[in-house]
């Protein structure tokens, strides 16, 4: 194929970069992939699923192709949404959403999905009460549709702003004006500046006398400019209700790439289900805040906050993506057993032909239980089939309370969920805090067939994620207490 210079002199100049391209740099320079580039990837995705399935015997012509059809507000204070053709680039608003029909080998027929996704590159991907707005408006879509809500999550929390029109003029009376140690009695204004900020209801202030002179304490500031205060934090604490919602009444699932900061580490908490890329953090306040806060630079990095370490060792994320495709591939693995299950048309789409096998029945405490499902080699090497389907066991937070086995398979092609547990005594290294200084790594002793506080809390979320999933569940029940 002729490329986008051919034919062209060799002097000629190399264009710049144009707005997509500067763009997905950025992104690219902060460990995420551009907001407009998923709904590719997830094509992408699909493409190498169905040459799985179909042992490369088809050609990208031949596969499928997703569709998205981009979302916006109908007005900024409604949460209706309407179609939109946008130009990758152009939006106005750091929150984007798509209604999307995928096409994947184990749900051939199509099913709808609500992608939302946050645009790092937009205001550096925090949240204003219009950005909730959007999200808001995507989940009762999706509730009232009962289709899944994918959230790709990139954010750096809450919008926090500055009222620049007071910040640059405002003064400061200190309790002492030789030592400033002591602290500050207001903030205040002068007569000219009080009359023009309070023009644009920038400012609330009250009149006093000071040394004979007329002086307005400050009370309240609000800014002229709209969505730059604590009206974002409602906003958060909209779509955290909203978000809880969709966890009890449709599946929700999110990835994590990037960071996940404030009220976007509540937003995938909150959805329960969590894929988190490698090189990104899920945090609640940075670590530079908390250095200030510390008054001491304890904190090095993310990463030791709300890294892979941290939350696929305590359970907050269930899967470690190596990058974004891989963990938009791990989301259509985990949806395809709830969809094949919720859809019956194509339920059975992928069922074995032949379920008259025989499987493994070893269980002695020497065998690894996991054997069970995945099945194992004999004594004469022949392959013996486990009490699932081949090549459909995808095991879900095997980072955390490692002594309870659990995750998702097929019988006969029928999507169910599992749980066993490990016979064997499990160790966990507890990493090292560096907020406290005396503190070292520990080890953590795992029992086998011993239920422990973190192991039955994962036996617990598990049902719970099956019941919510409408999945038949399997408990391989080999536990003393």
């Amino acid at each position: 194929d002729t490329g986008q210079h051919s034919g062209l002199v060799i002097d000629y100049p190399y264009p710049s970069l144009g707005l997509v391209q500067s763009k997905r740099l950025y992104a690219h320079s902060l460990g995420t992939s551009y907001v407009y580039d998923y709904p590719e990837l997830f094509n992408q995705a699909l493409n190498l699923e169905w040459k799985i399935s179909l042992k490369d015997q088809i050609s990208d012509n031949c596969v499928p192709r997703s569709t998205f059809q981009e979302l916006c507000l109908t007005n900024n204070h409604s949460f209706e949404l309407t179609p939109i053709e946008l130009e990758p680039g152009h939006n106005r608003v750091g929150i984007i959403c798509w209604k999307a029909n995928l096409y994947s080998p184990y749900y051939k027929n199509g099913t709808e999905i609500m992608l939302v996704a946050n645009d790092i590159t937009f205001m550096n991907g925090s949240f204003t009460e219009l950005e909730a707005n959007v999200f808001k408006a995507a989940g009762i879509m999706a509730r009232e549709k009962q289709i899944p809500l994918i959230y790709i999550c990139c954010c750096n929390g809450a919008q926090m702003g500055l009222a620049d029109e007071v910040k640059n003029v405002y003064k400061v009376k200190w309790t002492d004006e030789k030592n400033y140690d002591k602290g500050i009695e207001y903030l205040y204004l002068e007569q000219d500046d009080y009359d023009r900020l309070i023009t644009t209801n920038s400012i609330k202030a009250e009149k006093i006398e000071d040394n004979s002179s007329v002086i307005y304490k400050i009370t309240d500031i609000f800014g002229k400019i709209d969505g730059i205060g604590v009206e974002n934090l409602r906003g958060s604490g909209l779509i955290a209700g909203e978000m809880s919602q969709c966890y009890k009444e449709i599946f929700t699932i999110s990835l994590v790439t990037g960071r996940a900061v404030g009220i976007g580490a509540y937003l995938v908490r909150l959805g329960r289900r969590v894929v988190q890329v490698e090189k990104s953090s899920i945090i609640l306040t940075g670590a530079n805040a908390l250095n200030n806060v510390l008054g001491k630079s304890v904190y090095s990095s993310h990463d030791q906050l709300g890294g892979i370490d941290i939350m696929y060792s305590n359970g907050v994320s269930q899967i470690v993506a190596k990058d974004d495709l891989d963990g938009i591939r791990q989301i259509l693995s985990w949806l395809a057993y709830h969809i094949s299950m919720v859809d019956e048309t194509q339920a059975f789409l992928n069922c074995v032909k032949n379920v008259n096998l025989e499987i493994l029945t070893d269980t002695t405490n020497e065998s690894d239980p996991r054997n069970i499902v995945y099945g194992s080699m004999d004594s004469k090497g022949n392959f013996l089939q486990g009490f699932f389907d081949s090549s459909s066991i995808f095991e879900i937070n095997n980072g955390w309370a490692r002594t309870v086995i659990a995750g998702r398979a097929r019988l006969g092609g029928i999507p169910v969920a599992y749980i066993m547990n490990d016979t064997k005594t499990i160790k966990s290294v507890i990493p090292v805090d560096p907020a406290d200084p005396d503190d070292i790594h520990k080890d953590c002793i795992g029992i086998g067939q011993v239920l422990s506080p973190d192991s039955s809390f994962k036996f617990a979320q598990t049902i719970e994620d099956s019941n919510a999933e409408k999945l038949p569940l399997f408990i391989f029940a080999n536990f003393r207490g």
